[in-house]
């Protein structure tokens, strides 16, 4: 993970290192909070421990996270996943949070699909904040950023 992190804080230079910067700049419900806070109960992923099998891609909602991970999937795979749905094959922990989505996905403790796999990597699937993402340094983290114009329009036309 790049110390360049999206608060624009070059870290690295700042004898930081991202735990620190988390404590340091942390989130709540999006905006940038003035006090560190614990992690809240029934976080989604708040007990996960990655490793290094995991690659978590960190989209903001209709940033092109479907698209990301079908490249993901299919670099695991070697271009041979098969499926009626990417959720099939890729957990999303947060929809754990979200009523009706629950089950909707694989849960994240299920280890069968990834374990079968010649590369052992799997992609998991977040629309949560950079800090709420649990942190590995085994673990891959691919971090999606699109044009809010563009996430704008592409959210008019998904609920319209």
């Amino acid at each position: 993970m790049s110390a360049e992190c999206l608060d624009g804080w070059n870290h690295a230079t700042r004898g930081l290192d991202l735990r620190q910067a988390r404590a340091r700049r942390p989130y709540v419900q999006g905006f940038p909070s003035a006090e560190p806070s614990p992690p809240e109960e029934g976080e989604p992923v708040q007990d996960y421990n990655p490793g290094p099998h995991d690659v978590f891609v960190a989209t903001y909602a209709k940033s092109g996270t479907n698209w990301i991970m079908q490249i993901v999937t299919q670099l695991a795979w070697h271009g041979k996943a098969e499926f009626q749905h990417i959720h099939e094959l890729v957990p999303w922990p947060d929809s754990e949070a979200f009523g009706p989505m629950k089950r909707f996905a694989i849960p994240i403790g299920i280890d069968s699909v990834w374990k079968s796999l010649s590369e052992r990597k799997r992609a998991v699937k977040t629309h949560l904040n950079w800090d709420l993402i649990p942190f590995s340094e085994e673990a891959r983290y691919i971090m999606v950023i699109r044009d809010p114009k563009d996430v704008f329009v592409s959210g008019y036309h998904f609920f319209k």
